[in-house]
């Protein structure tokens, strides 16, 4: 297991990667946001015989977890 602190656009958060009985690998994106806390999760098996690249799922979900984007607020009108 790893964990890495973060940040997101100026946020705090936390990065977590765990291997599950080397059967699959669990990610997430924790980010704490004013009074939120928004995850981001992914679960995807850690091999596939069946796939060339043996990182393709390591790819795909980080291009998932980094698609992810915080809205600006709106401003209240008057």
């Amino acid at each position: 297991m790893s964990e890495t602190d973060i940040t997101f656009d100026g946020y705090p958060g936390r990065f977590l990667v765990a291997d599950l009985n080397r059967v699959a690998i669990f990610q997430i994106k924790t980010l704490v946001v004013k009074n939120r806390v928004y995850w981001i999760t992914v679960l995807m098996p850690k091999d596939d015989p069946k796939v060339s690249d043996t990182k393709v799922y390591e790819k795909l979900s980080m291009k998932f977890i980094n698609s992810f984007n915080l809205m600006k607020e709106a401003v209240k009108q008057q």
